[in-house]
């Protein structure tokens, strides 16, 4: 009994000796991405106070009270007419706009045996305070700074003129909350931000494809907007309009559909911006993108040695730590999977991204040694890195014209110009993701837009 179960043992030993073990796949493991700074992108904004006073002197009418606005006493029986009598002017003061009415005065009294007229020519000074709500719309709140008078107010009484200013500064006084709603109405009816924005935010966010090779698709993602307060140099006022976003560049399967854009994000006002933006661009290359690359180039190749023989089947990629696996399928003398490791690598000087030391996984090597030497002479790993580079330089470019146009090309209004200077991009780390290679492509550039005719708006 004891020999025949030794016996059984030995057969057993035997046989497992015999038994060639396969390369055992290599674990999927990925670290956690840290999170990547946004895409800072600051335009600066400039609008010439000459236009601005065009259009207000445009919109605003020239009778802006007359009797029947009831700025008189329930004692009072004046009929009054306030007209504009020039040009209004603009200035900024800090956070203010300052705003200049010269304004004509004519008043009329009905004294039983006749009716006495007079007018006077006075300027009067309004100060506009802004704000922008988180919804974008801008809120104004117009108050009288001060007046002086151009021509004191008489009235003619027969060859008589008889000195009213005192009752004409009572009737300004009530007439000013008048004149300044319709400030307020011309400013917050013109300056309809919200209007502008939500046309330009969407088209912002439409896929473009940069490139039908690898069906490379530029996508952006706004994740923060707000401007920084009015400032006035020279007759310009110019702000700075801050918008962060998630810009990334899809190479293959990546779907184009535009129906669920972010709406326009809440305002946040902002103290202080440079003139530059700084962008960062994530290039996610997909394993089943790189993975269409490799079969291209391999599947059906054989590779050969005496009446030993196998054919490429297949190739599947997938990532470990910083590392992405290759698994090549072969089918032949040997019918299994063989597991090559390399580290992706962007070579700047031949603007090229490979995998850098790719070789066959340890416990695929120790089983080549053992059992399959032969391939090791045979190109497969050449070939197979050589059917992973990928060259960037021509798709570096093809991505900064991309967003060149995405920011000439917006869909704005004729007035408006917006021109850009963006550097070339570089490529500044690499990060091995679930689904793909991810690349942190860097630039640095200028972006200005110049309002240049405030009537065209309405023409949109």
């Amino acid at each position: 009994m004891n020999k025949f179960l030794g016996s059984c043992i030995l057969l057993i030993i035997l046989l497992s000796s015999c038994k060639t073990n396969k390369p055992v796949r290599p674990m999927e493991i990925y670290n956690r991405v840290s999170d990547i700074p946004a895409s800072a992108i600051n335009i600066p904004v400039e609008l010439e106070l000459d236009d601005l006073e065009k259009m207000i002197n445009e919109q605003v009418g020239n009778l802006l009270v007359s009797q029947g606005d009831n700025i008189t006493g329930p004692n009072d029986d004046f009929d009054v007419r306030i007209e504009k009598s020039g040009s209004i002017e603009l200035d900024v003061q800090g956070s203010a706009i300052q705003i200049k009415v010269p304004l004509h005065l004519f008043i009329q009294k009905d004294i039983g045996l006749t009716i006495v007229k007079g007018d006077g020519d006075l300027e009067l000074f309004f100060l506009t305070d802004y704000k922008i709500t988180e919804d974008w719309e801008l809120n104004t709140k117009t108050s009288i700074e001060k007046y002086n008078w151009k021509k004191k107010p008489v009235v003619k009484l027969g060859m008589i003129n008889i000195p009213i200013e005192t009752i004409a500064n009572k009737l300004v006084e009530r007439s000013k909350e008048t004149v300044a709603r319709e400030i307020d109405k011309q400013l917050q009816e013109n300056f309809a931000l919200k209007e502008y924005l939500v046309p330009v935010w969407k088209k912002l966010q439409d896929p473009i494809q940069i490139s039908e090779e690898y069906d490379a698709w530029l996508k952006v993602i706004p994740t923060k907007a707000g401007i920084t307060p009015l400032i006035t140099s020279k007759r310009k006022i110019t702000t700075t309009l801050i918008v962060e976003t998630d810009t990334k560049v899809i190479l293959g399967g990546f779907n184009a559909d535009t129906t669920s854009l972010l709406p326009l994000l809440p305002f946040s006002e902002v103290k202080e911006a440079n003139d530059a933006y700084h962008l960062r661009l994530k290039a996610a290359i997909p394993y089943k993108a790189a993975e269409q690359l490799a079969k291209k180039e391999l599947i059906g190749q054989t590779f050969e040695d005496g009446n030993r023989k196998v054919t490429v089947k297949d190739v599947e990629i997938f990532g470990q730590k910083d590392k992405v696996v290759v698994n090549t399928i072969l089918s032949g003398t040997y019918n299994g999977s063989l597991y090559l490791i390399g580290k992706p690598h962007y070579d700047s000087k031949k603007e090229v991204l490979e995998l850098k030391d790719l070789d066959f996984e340890l416990k695929t090597s120790n089983f080549l040694h053992k059992s399959m030497a032969w391939i090791f002479q045979k190109g497969l790993k050449k070939k197979l890195k050589e059917s992973l580079r990928m060259p960037i330089g021509d798709k570096k470019k093809e991505w900064q014209k991309a967003i060149e146009e995405q920011i000439t090309n917006l869909d704005i209004p004729s007035n408006i110009k917006m021109t850009a200077d963006i550097d070339e991009l570089d490529i500044q780390k690499i990060f091995v993701e679930e689904e793909a290679v991810l690349l942190l492509v860097t630039s640095k550039g200028k972006i200005k837009l110049n309002i240049e005719n405030l009537e065209i708006l309405d023409n949109k």
